[in-house]
């Protein structure tokens, strides 16, 4: 028996919800997640080449990089830089470890 959680987003509430509302598989959800994946793939490929050339042009005798872009690269970004954010804000705390 499968059972699909939906959720949103990735904080505890959210996901406790899903957990406990378990629905059965939707063939139209699942195949829109696919129309999507395919849409930004194609975007991000198109895009990426349409801006790598256009910057290419403007600056031709110093850039020869990919400049990439996608849909999903914005959101992977911004986990990134919250990761970033709390290794900078970590503060370093004594600790003490009893062996017997």
């Amino acid at each position: 028996r499968v059972r699909r959680a939906n959720y949103s987003a990735l904080i505890p509430a959210d996901i406790h919800r899903a957990m406990r509302e378990l629905r059965q598989p939707d063939q139209n959800l699942s195949f829109a997640v696919e129309a999507r994946c395919m849409i930004d793939l194609r975007l991000g490929a198109a895009f990426t080449r349409f801006q790598t050339l256009n910057i290419a042009k403007r600056f031709e005798e110093t850039y020869e990089k990919i400049l990439s872009w996608g849909p999903c690269q914005f959101a992977t970004l911004g986990f990134v830089v919250d990761r970033q954010w709390k290794i900078d804000a970590f503060v370093p705390e004594d600790f003490w470890s009893i062996t017997l």
